[in-house]
C-alpha cells in the first residue's frame, strides 16, 4: 500500500494530512498535556453534584475516555462520542463548573489516539466520519500521533488505506489527493 504522491515525502508527519480551510483548521487549539483522566476526575469531584450516581457517571466517562477511546482498538468515532458525552454531563442542571468541563472535553477530543505498526508501517489514525451532537465539538478533531506514515490510514483493526479513502479526512472535509490536504 503506497500513500498518494503527495503524501508521501518519505517522511513521518504529526499530522498525516493537513486540515486546510476547513473550520477545524479555524477552532484547532493545541491539547494540552495535563488533559488526564485524573484532571476529568478531578471536574467531576468539583462538580456540585452529591448523587453518588451521578458522580459514578461522571468517572466513568473519564476511565472510558482514556481507557479505550485513545486505544488503537477503539473506533474512530469512540473519542469524539465520550467528548459529546462529557459536554452533555457539563449541561446538566447544577453543574457548577461546566464551562471547565466543555473545555475539558474540547481539549480531550483534540488529543491524538494511539498508532502502532501494521504490517511494518505506522498509519495515521482514521478520522470520525459523523457529526458530533454537541456544537461545541463542530471542527474539533483529534491530532495525529507523532511518527505516524503521512498518507496511510488505519488500525490493528480496519486495513491501511491510502488518503483519499473514507475516514482519512475528518467529518465536513473532502480529501485532495493532489496536495494531501483535507477542505
Amino acid at each position: 500500500m503506497t500513500p498518494p504522491p503527495a503524501c508521501s515525502a518519505g517522511k513521518t508527519s504529526s499530522s498525516a494530512s493537513t486540515l486546510s480551510g476547513s473550520t477545524a483548521a479555524a477552532k484547532r487549539t493545541t491539547a494540552s498535556a495535563s488533559i488526564t483522566a485524573s484532571g476529568w476526575s478531578d471536574l467531576c469531584a468539583s462538580s456540585g453534584i452529591g448523587d453518588l450516581s451521578t458522580q459514578y457517571l461522571c468517572l466513568n466517562m473519564g476511565q472510558d475516555g482514556w481507557g479505550y477511546a485513545l486505544s488503537t482498538a477503539a473506533d474512530a468515532c469512540v473519542q469524539q462520542n465520550v467528548a459529546d458525552e462529557m459536554i452533555s454531563f457539563a449541561k446538566l442542571p447544577g453543574i457548577l463548573n461546566s464551562d471547565d468541563m466543555i473545555s475539558y472535553a474540547i481539549s480531550y477530543r483534540q488529543l491524538p489516539r494511539q498508532a502502532v505498526s501494521v504490517s511494518g508501517v505506522v498509519p495515521s489514525t482514521l478520522y470520525c466520519t459523523f457529526p458530533p451532537v454537541n456544537p461545541e465539538l463542530s471542527g474539533i478533531v483529534n491530532a495525529q500521533p507523532t511518527g505516524v506514515s503521512p498518507g496511510l490510514f488505519g488500525s490493528p483493526s480496519v486495513p491501511v488505506v491510502p488518503f483519499g479513502s473514507d475516514g482519512t479526512c475528518p467529518y465536513g472535509s473532502s480529501p485532495d489527493a493532489s496536495t494531501c490536504v483535507c477542505t
